[in-house]
């Protein structure tokens, strides 16, 4: 009975290393992609803040559309392609939404005036725009993350 439990035991631990393994590669394999995409994005060089805020956030929509590139290549390597265009989509979806929640939160507070929800929230350029922007490429980095980690599983 004892070997069995230490069988068993080896087996688990065997089992968890190995995941561990594919979750730390996967992670730097992600590292990795963010940092090819951030390279392949123009740095900011100015000292004028408005302005360089606006390059900050289309620096980091660069960065985004990269990681939302090679998310869909490495899924295209082991999703079905009808599979493929509803991740995609989910993907897309999760980026719409989260601009929304935004709008309506900043822009759409005053009932009797949609000037600014209709229209203005398009040419928001402002430091909490950048920090949405921000914090959807770090969705879409861990997404990443989780399909290479999926692949690997495969």
């Amino acid at each position: 009975m004892k070997r069995i439990y230490i069988i068993l035991f080896s087996m688990f631990l065997a089992f968890d290393i190995q995941a561990k393994e594919i979750i730390k590669s996967a992670q730097s394999q992600a590292e990795n992609y963010y940092t090819i995409c951030a390279t392949q994005a123009s740095n900011v060089q100015t000292d004028a803040v408005i302005q360089g805020n606006i390059e900050d956030i289309m620096r980091e929509r660069k960065i985004r559309e990269c990681l939302k590139a090679k998310i869909i290549e490495v899924a295209s390597s082991y999703i079905s392609d009808k599979e493929l265009i509803k991740y995609q989509a989910s993907i897309d979806s999760l980026e719409k939404s989260l601009f929304g929640i935004y709008k309506t939160l900043i822009f759409c507070q005053d009932k009797s005036n949609n000037f600014w929800c209709e229209e203005r929230f398009k040419d928001d350029m402002s430091l909490e725009k950048l920090s949405l922007e921000k914090k959807l490429t770090s969705y879409m980095l861990e997404i990443l993350k989780q399909t290479i980690e999926s692949k690997q599983g495969n």
